[in-house]
């Protein structure tokens, strides 16, 4: 064979068709693909370096905060780099690379992949995307930098700035100083060892972007757990906290604000071992504000808890809150506010189980608070009211699907008064428990205004059999459901975009 066609072999099969003589030609094959890149080492060498290739979640690059996989998906896209840790993945293939910080997977097969590089005092990179498909792909340079170690305790006093991309590992307590800023750029890490925490009595500015999350995380190098590390607080008298495009994992609490007013926005919280926000407020004045905004909250007990807020109150909006053990959102003496457009899952614990029967909202004594265009779904009771939830509070315009129990109203134990929110506009669809259920009526003793809802039937009687009031029990109020409507409403509902 010539040796010019013998080359040509590597790369191509003989096809040979009996025809008239025997005809042979050469079909290329499809060429292997690698993945391939660079490791820079700011301050060290790039010799040791480990890097690592792992298989992309499904969820990467797509909005897929969903109930099914056959359900509409709600929610917003959240990148890669926001949720993705390789801590709790499981590596397809590494390598440990030489000092000049070239790698390259061969033979990779297609699909959807992640790389990320480390080294020991290094943290590690920023995970990249890469997509293989039959050639190969650069991901670029993996940078990797010298971490800054926290000491403990540290009481930071001058304003200071952490830089993009670099790790800052914090050794038990991190306090900022009265008139003291912490501002922290987009990209950079901040790692606690165990129950370590940061007290902010100044400023904290943490702002990342949607594609470079600041993460709040664990220290721990393999198998993190919640409460590996405390919580950020901000303290009575501080600066209200801006929190934007944050990713917190594996604390108590994500953020924990007893100061007045704060924001936290398009951030992300999970595997966290109580509550991802709570801005509980004892600090705060009149026309001090929360707000609570296209946040991702997943797997917590508590979502998001807020309290003894005045004036111009609370906006918890735009939120996916899911798989909540206790509550979705809990809310406690606020005055002034609303819950809207918040996509609401598999949260609370049935009464069947030990312990307290739990949901998605549990409300007392709370004023002048809108509850509108929320989806409700897969829970055990959707609105679970104690104490002193008064007219002047409106849910309209919600949807409930698949929920144990719409709305349950009782009283906050010690601290007993009557609830009657007015609860209009509403679709109800294949709740398998009571639509509304009076407890305690020698307290909650004032009929609710419920009209204009649609309550999973047009039949009057099946509607009344969804209640527990004065038609079952002659102690307590009626709930005055006329007019109610005869079909579902349309209405936009959860997230509520477009």
């Amino acid at each position: 064979m010539p040796a010019t066609i013998h080359m040509a072999v590597v790369r191509c099969v003989f096809l040979c068709v009996a025809t008239a003589g025997l005809i042979c030609g050469c079909k290329e094959e499809d060429k292997p693909s690698a993945i391939e890149g660079r490791v820079s080492v700011t301050n060290g060498s790039a010799a040791g370096v480990k890097v690592e290739l792992y298989n992309a979640p499904a969820y990467e690059n797509t909005t897929a905060w969903s109930t099914t996989a056959a359900h509409p998906m709600v929610g917003f896209p959240y990148s890669l780099q926001a949720v993705f840790d390789w801590r709790t993945a499981t590596a397809v293939d590494s390598l440990t690379i030489s000092g000049d910080g070239a790698f390259s997977f061969p033979d990779v097969a297609d699909g959807s992949y992640v790389v990320v590089a480390r080294k020991p005092h290094y943290g590690w990179s920023v995970p990249v995307l890469v997509e293989s498909r039959g050639q190969s792909v650069q991901t670029g340079t993996l940078a990797l930098f010298p971490e800054d170690s926290i000491p403990n305790p540290t009481y930071m006093a001058q304003d200071t700035r952490w830089t993009s991309g670099r790790h800052y590992v914090v050794d038990q307590l991190l306090v900022i100083e009265p008139g003291v800023t912490l501002t922290i750029e987009p990209g950079a890490v901040v790692r606690f060892e165990n129950l370590g925490y940061m007290i902010v009595s100044g400023g904290l500015i943490a702002e990342g972007t949607p594609s470079a999350h600041i993460h709040f995380t664990s220290n721990a190098a393999v198998n993190p757990q919640a409460f590996d590390w405390g919580y950020v607080t901000v303290s009575e008298g501080a600066e209200p906290p801006v929190i934007r495009y944050c990713t917190f994992t594996y604390c108590e609490v994500g953020v924990h604000s007893i100061g007045g007013g704060g924001m936290v926005e398009n951030s992300y919280f999970a595997r966290i071992g109580s509550q991802a926000v709570n801005m509980s407020g004892v600090g705060a004045g009149v026309g001090d504000s929360v707000i609570v905004r296209r946040n991702v909250i997943d797997h917590i007990p508590v979502g998001v808890h807020i309290g003894q807020i005045h004036g111009t109150g609370m906006a918890i909006e735009h939120n996916a809150i899911v798989n909540c053990s206790s509550y979705g959102v809990e809310v406690d003496s606020v005055n002034g506010g609303q819950i809207y457009c918040n996509w609401f899952f598999n949260c609370g614990r049935s009464d069947t189980l030990p312990g307290p029967a739990t949901g998605v909202t549990s409300l007392s004594f709370m004023w002048n608070v809108d509850i509108h265009r929320n989806h409700f779904q897969s829970s055990w009771y959707a609105l679970s009211l104690g104490s002193r939830v008064d007219s002047s509070v409106h849910i309209y315009g919600n949807y409930f699907y698949l929920v144990n129990r719409v709305m349950n109203v009782g009283v906050t134990p010690d601290r007993s008064g009557v609830s009657h929110p007015r609860f209009y506009g509403n679709t109800i669809e294949r709740c398998v428990g009571y639509n509304i259920f009076m407890h305690s009526c020698t307290v909650n003793y004032l009929s609710i205004n419920a009209p204009e809802n649609y309550w999973g039937s047009d039949s009057e009687s099946f509607i009344i059999s969804r209640f527990n009031d004065c038609n079952r029990d002659r102690t307590c109020p009626c709930i005055w459901y006329l007019p109610f409507l005869t079909s579902p409403s349309t209405n936009n509902v959860g997230i509520c975009e477009g």
